[in-house]
């Protein structure tokens, strides 16, 4: 009983379905996944010593350059801020 579709086509066609979809899948995930780690463990510190946050080496040299903070430790980078922050 062949209805003029070639022998298997409807599983052949749901097979080229589930690769495509499993390629789009890839391609969505390597779009938006990180491409670097997004917090590298340093500690931004407040003056009484209470974390803040994580961040980044950049973000928490750019504090240091400016003067706004100092190296606690150096591993994992630790800084903390000469000034209290505002929205505490």
């Amino acid at each position: 009983m062949n209805n003029g579709k070639g022998a298997g086509s409807k599983y052949d066609s749901h097979a080229a379905r589930s690769a495509k979809k499993d390629e789009r899948r890839k391609d969505i995930v390597k779009a938006y996944s990180c491409k670097k780690a997004i917090y590298e463990n340093c500690k931004l510190l407040a003056p009484d010593g209470v974390c803040l946050s994580n961040c980044d080496h950049k973000k928490a040299q750019w504090y240091i350059d400016k003067g706004l903070a100092t190296v606690v430790i150096e591993e994992p980078l630790t800084v903390k801020l000469n000034f209290e922050p505002s929205n505490r």
